[in-house]
């Protein structure tokens, strides 16, 4: 609600309208009707609770592993997670062409694990994993053999042909195909060999033979569909996604007494990896956005009861930012992936013209919001999400994004630092972001004069960034591999505005000397600051953003503010409105460094009075 200040008899009422927080974006609707706390525009932020902070960066891992990167042939086609069940050590597992590397930052050179003699991953295989039990299967589609390693990284031993040349009777040997899921003690995977709309399930207990007259299911046969993937549920049932329906196998476990019911029919599943899991929650990508499987009712159980029928949703989940979905690029939307991770749905899609992930939809379950729409360096893909184990102290669940060039972790650093597996050598690319509040009309529809308005702002010390305050300086952007910026000339292979990569440098007694960069006009080099420069620094955390004010009718936007914070702040920054008019008016913050945090804003107009011009703008 807007709030009147005290006036004079001859005073014009001035009114302030805000937010006290920020909590999801609704870019579907117009920006004058939104709801207090929602935002129409939030890139490459973060909405915990109520404030809006510039989400972390991602951090490159992969370096350090024997792998040269050939594009199309010699680079990352697949990846999961690898848990050896008998220690709970993880590792992120990556296919290249002739071998898996198992990797987690207590290997962080990897762990090679070869491929049979002959046997090589491609591109068109669309290879994919899966774990059952404490072996690793690599699917490589329709035309190879399955690859199968027993799991032990201690000693390893090479990947062998998944071949059952003799399966009991009645029973075949595992398909070749493309995916697969294990599951209630079984190997569940498509039978393309048979029809496009087969799913068949092994043994228990059992990855090798699998008995077509039990545990054969053929789907929506006779139908122009396609099976797209599948997924477990509750009570011993598989959800199974079709490009234009989804389905419901009940008793996997006893598979001879299993049966298929219909779901709906209204919609299917786009691709395979955008489905995801958040309790009985199940996210994926249809052509219509993202929608949401619900618990329904089960006739046979009364109310009150626990129930584990499946439900579609009228409306999808997506609604609030569905503009933005009309970006996605489905023809090449079947490489989209999703994760449930820390209480998020992060769906990586391509956008515009991409043919690659190249955007992440993020919804806070605890929201229940969008609350960002995040991008990344130019040429920088999500080909798979995994999560894996990792650092110390504590050692805890953390997100990796991996694509073809390797793997980074995600949700770390200041800035997003990427490079190309088995190459040391990385960039550092500053984080851009962008948030935009609704519109505030004061409750009223008159044109108004905006006057001022103001915004909270925190920011943080970290200990990533060096600045030298002399006239000749350099800035370290970033760690392990930061990029060194020379603001001014003062070293015969330094160009005054170029980076360099930051190969070492030394801090003893509070003097840093020893500096050597890479990628000079004479290649690495050691560079010296002078005499006396040695001590000549502090570590501060930089925010610089810039404040607009937009108004509607008539359309404006105005640059009002400017600020630039070294070290932690904690402040309220008033500013002007330009002198605009409109009948609404936002506040938009753009952010060019650092990860600044804002808690509240508020705009100030007056709305009326004896001067008030009277006309619709």
């Amino acid at each position: 609600m807007p709030r009147y200040k005290p006036m004079g008899r001859m005073d014009d009422p001035i009114l302030t309208e805000g937010d006290r927080g920020f909590r999801g974006i609704d870019s579907y609707l117009e920006p004058t009707t939104l709801e207090g706390g929602l935002v129409e525009t939030s890139q490459n932020m973060r909405l915990d609770g109520d404030i809006a902070s510039v989400r972390k960066g991602i951090e490159f891992k992969s370096g350090a592993v024997s792998l040269t990167y050939a594009e199309g042939s010699e680079e990352i086609f697949c990846s999961t997670l690898f848990s050896d069940p008998a220690t709970g050590v993880e590792f992120i597992a990556c296919a290249t062409k002739n071998k898996v590397i198992l990797w987690n930052d207590q290997n962080d050179t990897g762990i090679d694990i070869a491929y049979p003699g002959g046997e090589e991953v491609a591109s068109g295989d669309n290879a994919s994993f899966v774990q059952a039990m404490e072996k690793l299967i690599l699917f490589r589609g329709e035309s190879k053999d399955p690859l199968e390693w027993n799991g032990d990284f201690t000693t390893p031993t090479a990947f062998t042909l998944k071949n059952n040349p003799s399966p009991t009777a009645g029973r075949i040997e595992c398909p070749s195909t493309n995916f697969g899921t294990f599951f209630s003690n079984r190997l569940i995977v498509p039978q393309p060999s048979d029809s496009q709309y087969t799913v068949i399930m092994s043994e228990l207990l059992d990855d090798s033979n699998f008995y077509p007259a039990e545990s054969q299911f053929r789907i929506n046969r006779g139908t122009a569909d396609r099976l797209v993937g599948f997924t477990p549920y509750l009570e011993n049932q598989l959800l199974v996604f079709f490009r234009n329906s989804i389905h419901l196998i009940n008793n996997v476990a006893t598979t001879s007494a299993a049966a298929v019911f219909e779901i709906t029919r209204q919609r299917g599943c786009v691709a395979r990896k955008s489905v995801a899991a958040s309790g009985p929650q199940i996210y994926f990508l249809s052509d219509d956005g993202v929608f949401t499987l619900q618990q329904g009712l089960d006739p046979a159980k009364g109310l009150g009861v626990a129930i584990s029928k499946v439900s579609g949703e009228a409306v999808p989940l997506s609604r609030p930012i569905q503009d933005q979905f009309k970006e996605v690029n489905y023809a090449h939307a079947d490489k989209a992936v999703g994760i449930v991770f820390d209480n998020k749905y992060y769906l990586a899609v391509p956008t515009g013209s991409s043919t690659t992930n190249n955007k992440v939809f993020i919804y806070d379950i605890l929201n229940t919001a969008w609350t960002s729409v995040d991008s990344f360096p130019a040429g920088f893909a999500i080909d798979d999400f995994v999560t894996v184990l990792h650092g110390s102290n504590p050692q805890k669940r953390r997100l990796f994004a991996v694509n073809d060039k390797g793997w980074h972790l995600v949700e770390e650093g200041t800035t997003d630092i990427t490079g190309t597996v088995g190459s040391a050598s990385t960039t550092s690319t500053a984080i851009s972001a962008k948030l935009k509040t609704r519109s505030f009309t004061l409750g009223n529809i008159d044109v108004k004069r905006w006057r001022r308005g103001q915004l909270g702002v925190s920011t943080d010390e970290f200990n990533e960034f060096f600045v030298f305050p002399t006239t000749d300086g350099i800035q370290n952007y970033s760690t392990p591999y930061p990029q060194i910026k020379v603001i001014n000339k003062w070293h015969p292979f330094l160009i005054e505005g170029n980076s360099y990569d930051l190969l070492q440098a030394q801090i003893t007694g509070g003097v840093l000397t020893n500096i050597k960069l890479d990628n000079t006009s004479a290649g690495a080099q050691f560079v010296g600051l002078g005499a006396g420069r040695g001590n000549d620094w502090e570590i501060l955390s930089q925010s610089v953003f810039t404040i607009k004010v937009n108004t509607i009718d008539p359309d404006s936007s105005s640059t009002v503010l400017t600020h630039t914070k070294n070290g932690a702040e904690d402040s309220l920054l008033r500013f002007g409105s330009g002198r605009a008019r409109g009948y609404a008016a936002s506040v938009e913050v753009d952010v060019t460094v650092g990860r600044p945090s804002f808690r509240h804003v508020s705009l100030e107009a007056i709305a009326g009075g004896a001067n008030a011009r009277r006309e619709i703008a």
